[in-house]
């Protein structure tokens, strides 16, 4: 949920900085899932700090009632390093290799 939502944010971000030449399509662009404007309007890696800010409030505010700091830490930071590889590389989100990636960091056990 919270990378759908990031990914969300991040869409319409990326359509309201879009240079003349992308916003020319704009039209065909809205017709995109937000949450998929990622995939077709490039990312600079040198702007994912302002496009993704403020945007994991939303797991940061549940995060704690779910588990405990320390992990609930690792897997905000393996969901920021999966969302920024995402966003910069123009990859649609799959929810196996989200979870690759948390396990990967060691958060949390592989899910039996």
């Amino acid at each position: 949920m919270a990378v759908l939502h990031v990914l969300d944010t991040v869409g319409g971000r990326l359509l309201r900085r879009a240079g003349r030449s992308v916003r020319h399509h704009s039209n065909r662009l809205r017709e995109v899932d937000r949450h998929r404007r990622h995939t077709v309007i490039p990312a600079q890696a040198d702007a994912l700090d302002e496009l993704m800010r403020d945007t994991l409030r939303f797991f940061d505010a549940t995060a704690p009632a779910i588990t405990d700091d320390t992990t609930a830490s690792c897997v905000r930071q393996a969901i920021t390093t999966y969302l920024r590889d995402l966003i910069t590389d123009g990859r649609e989100h799959d929810r196996s290799n989200l979870q690759r990636m948390i396990v990967g960091a060691g958060c949390l056990q592989a899910a039996a």
